[in-house]
């Protein structure tokens, strides 16, 4: 495996890790509607937007941690955004 495409893929991850983090803190300000509140192509757009801050909250609810702060929450997320973008960059060709 090369170094370029993971290195795009981690990149592209933690933009989507920050675009998640912003479209759940835009949710928990209730600036955007939660996903129940909409139209089904709408909530599936919002739910894949910030699919990283539900790994985020997984990942910690499984480490033990049940009400982690906002910050710990955000950063996780743009670590699983990475993650994933790394592993969509990694599949066989």
């Amino acid at each position: 495996m090369k170094a370029k495409p993971l290195a795009v893929g981690a990149a592209f991850g933690i933009g989507w890790g920050v675009f998640a983090g912003c479209v759940f803190a835009a949710m928990r300000a209730h600036l955007l509607p939660a996903p129940l509140e909409v139209s089904l192509p709408f909530a599936i757009g919002l739910i894949s937007a910030y699919l990283p801050v539900v790994i985020a909250l997984g990942v910690e609810t499984l480490l033990g941690r049940s009400s982690p702060s906002l910050a710990e929450v955000m950063g996780m997320t743009v670590a699983c955004g990475m993650t994933m973008g790394m592993a969509g960059a990694c599949k066989k060709r």
